[in-house]
């Protein structure tokens, strides 16, 4: 991938992090993932779920390319 296409990807990736309809959930469930030692704000909450999903929506959209790139040949 191109240095200059990363930052699109990466935007998007915030984007659907932040207005993703599974946020409710990863929210409601902050006492499976959110670590005891940090203070339970729920700006700061927030923001860690919604980069929790971010980085998610980039694995899971990763694995699809990954594979095809690796079928195709066209890895190196």
């Amino acid at each position: 991938m191109k240095p200059p296409s990363i930052i699109p990807v990466i935007g998007l990736a915030i984007i659907n992090g932040m207005f993703s309809p599974l946020l409710a959930l990863v929210f409601a469930l902050q006492g499976l993932w959110y670590p005891f030692f940090l203070p339970s704000a729920i700006s700061l909450v927030f923001a860690l779920s919604s980069l929790l999903l971010s980085t998610l929506y980039l694995m899971v959209s990763g694995l699809p390319a990954a594979m095809y790139e690796r079928l195709a040949g066209n890895g190196t």
